[in-house]
């Protein structure tokens, strides 16, 4: 389990609170959705899960979202078709992407995402720390 504490660079002590906000994430892969999504939670993050680019369209349709968290590779419709579709319907939605980080073309997937509109782009698995730090930017808050 993780803290909900960590210090700052500075040593500074800060407590994550991502209250109010809810956060999609589109993963095919049942255990890093799951992963992402307790990451999430345990920072005060509601969570809205979508297993395809489709489902996650959908869901960002009803809104409600506050940030995207999308994997690039997933079945039916992938993360770059998700990412030119939202950069069109929703340009304002922070979106994080996740590229698998097993092999060389990770690097083609990141600056693809990055193209598209990715705020943030990370390799899995994601580093706590670093992945909350981004939050914090992209949603202006306290998330750890």
């Amino acid at each position: 389990m993780l803290s909900t504490e960590e210090s700052t660079p500075s040593g500074e002590l800060r407590t994550a609170d991502g209250s109010g906000h809810t956060a999609l994430v589109a993963e095919s892969n049942a255990l890093q959705r799951a992963i992402t999504a307790d990451l999430l939670t345990s920072r005060g993050f509601s969570v809205v899960l979508a297993e395809t680019g489709e489902e996650a369209l959908e869901r960002i349709r009803c809104g409600g979202i506050d940030l995207l968290v999308c994997a690039m590779l997933m079945t039916g419709m992938d993360g770059f078709e998700l990412l030119r579709t939202l950069r069109k319907t929703a340009p304002g939605l922070p979106i994080i992407a996740v590229v698998p980080g097993m092999s060389e073309i990770d690097e083609i997937y990141m600056r693809g995402a990055a193209a598209l509109g990715a705020a943030k782009v990370f390799t899995q698995p994601l580093t706590p720390r670093v992945f909350f730090n981004s939050i914090g930017e992209l949603l202006r808050v306290q998330v750890g």
